[in-house]
């Protein structure tokens, strides 16, 4: 039998197609980190399912709930009936009811241990990180079909500020306020606050 040979014009093709996939991989793509496991770290690396809303996306979407994002999350559903407090998230099927909590919400690394958080205001969100599964280990009891990890914009190293007015139908008005700035050399602040 005789051995196969590629002619040296499919053998060339070969060789630049090669070297065009390596130059597009060789180029750099956004770097990404997320604190799922409590510390900062490549989502690639992480032996979690997991799901992240940048600051990019949140910037193009504006989102005042977690409901404005919840499209964009695979196995994120968030049923809501009338008032806020009865918005309850659910994640693969698994979700939270009233007294039985099974979606843990954070903001800033801070257990929102009522009801009523699953529907809160976004204010200045920077990155929103949902993790499927029990989550247990790290995150405590009521963690059962997940967590909700949201995290708020640091404080501005300069003065600076930002008010939003919205208008729509029905008479309805929202205000957003965020104030940030340096307090000394080694600490800031930030103040958000919101009106509908």
């Amino acid at each position: 039998m005789r051995p196969h040979r590629i002619p040296h014009a499919h053998g060339l093709r070969l060789v630049l197609a090669a070297i065009v996939a390596l130059s597009i991989a060789a180029e750099e793509l956004p770097t990404v980190t997320v604190t799922a496991t409590k510390r900062s770290e490549s989502p690639a690396r992480i032996p979690l399912s997991l799901s992240l809303v940048n600051e990019a996306l949140l910037n193009e979407l504006s989102p005042n709930t977690i409901n404005d994002i919840a499209d964009r999350i695979p196995n994120l559903h968030i049923v809501s009936f009338s008032a806020a407090r009865l918005s309850f998230p659910y994640i693969r099927g698994i979700g939270s009811g009233q007294g039985n909590p099974a979606i843990g919400t954070y903001i800033d690394d801070i257990p929102q241990l009522s009801i009523n958080t699953a529907r809160m205001e976004f204010l200045s969100p920077k990155q929103v990180e949902v993790l499927r599964g029990p989550q247990g280990t790290l995150y405590g009891r009521n963690t059962l079909g997940g967590v909700i990890l949201v995290q708020s914009q640091p404080p501005a190293d300069v003065f600076g500020g930002s008010l939003d007015y919205e208008v729509a139908g029905d008479n309805q008005h929202r205000v957003k306020l965020r104030l940030s700035g340096p307090l000394n050399d080694e600490a800031a602040y930030a103040l958000d606050a919101a009106y509908r």
